[in-house]
């Protein structure tokens, strides 16, 4: 299942070419012989908002074969769901990058 938020259809120029310009949408992906057994819907989220990517029953993921797992023990969860967000959305991410030689 291929999703993106903001209106985007299958129409919609997704794959960017090497050199950043727009690209293939889905349809045209698809005419190419690549990913013909996907689906480009919304998947369904109960609530991605808040984190809860359970899928409601009528789910095009569910309907494709998708079996759903647990995902209340997986990824981080209480205070370090805060240190992560303060890390990837403050400067932690940065220098955690640069403390293993990722950026200069």
């Amino acid at each position: 299942v291929y999703f993106t938020e903001g209106g985007a259809t299958a129409a919609t120029p997704l794959f960017n070419s090497s050199d950043r310009t727009p690209g293939e949408s889905f349809a045209s992906w698809q005419s190419n012989g690549k990913d013909v057994s996907s689906v480009f819907a919304d998947p369904l989220f109960a609530d991605a908002a808040h984190g809860n990517f359970s899928l409601d029953p009528a789910s095009p993921a569910l309907l494709a074969g998708f079996k759903p797992i647990d995902t209340s023990t997986v990824g981080p969860r209480g205070s370090m769901r805060g240190q992560l967000n303060d890390q990837i959305h403050g400067e932690g991410w940065v220098a955690s990058l640069r403390s293993v030689g990722a950026i200069v």
